[in-house]
């Protein structure tokens, strides 16, 4: 099977999607792919698409932006439209991320994929993986996220495998869909947990409020 292992963050190659693309990749033995395609680079889109079209599977991985995703996500999607019959009945899956340590903030994007997969493109989608609260991949050692890598050892089988992910895997991958009342109350609390929006924001070419409140 060739699969085609798509990135669809604006960061690129120091995205956290590029790590856990990196995770997955590190677990498959027996599929063929090439190197990670990073469709922020826009001018490479269409060649990065009649590449697609020569595979059997795709695996698209990117952030949560406001609710739904990347812009050069989206104009990537539009133009798999227009070559619906190149991608009719291939398999796709999905990894969705973001730093929101509740899965349900992803769930109206999840449903677009699955839409999108089915309805519009008629491919057989696999399966859409939530990982939330990665805001801190790219400070954090792999160990801390032994938990996610372990659980995404199933979506690994499943796209060589060619089967559906399992119905219980996000809730394996977060716990739970929302946090507890308690847990919000001790989130909101939590004098750290604008930290890391608060170095981003200092690294920003262009002057940013860090009082500002991403959460």
């Amino acid at each position: 099977m060739k699969l085609s292992i798509i990135n669809g963050s604006p960061r690129k190659r120091t995205s956290n999607s590029t790590k856990i693309l990196n995770w997955i990749i590190s677990g498959l033995d027996k599929t063929e792919y090439d190197e990670i395609e990073y469709i922020a680079e826009v001018k490479k889109q269409d060649e990065i698409l009649d590449k697609c079209k020569k595979s059997d599977s795709l695996l698209f991985c990117f952030p949560l932006y406001v609710d739904s995703m990347p812009a050069q996500q989206k104009l990537f999607f539009e133009k798999m439209e227009k070559y619906k019959m190149d991608f009719k009945g291939k398999t796709i899956s999905f990894i969705i991320h973001s730093g929101f340590p509740e899965m349900i903030q992803s769930e109206s994007l999840k449903e677009y994929l699955e839409m999108f997969s089915t309805d519009i493109m008629e491919m057989n989608c696999l399966g859409v993986a939530i990982i939330g609260g990665s805001e801190a991949l790219q400070m954090a050692p792999d160990q801390m996220f032994s938990r996610q890598i372990n659980e995404l050892q199933s979506v690994i089988r499943s796209i060589e495998d060619q089967t559906k992910f399992p119905l219980d895997i996000n809730i394996k991958i977060n716990k739970r869909d929302k946090l507890t009342g308690f847990q919000r109350f001790i989130f909101k609390i939590n004098p750290l947990k604008n930290f890391y929006w608060i170095y981003r924001a200092s690294k920003h070419p262009f002057k940013v409020n860090l009082k500002d409140r991403p959460y």
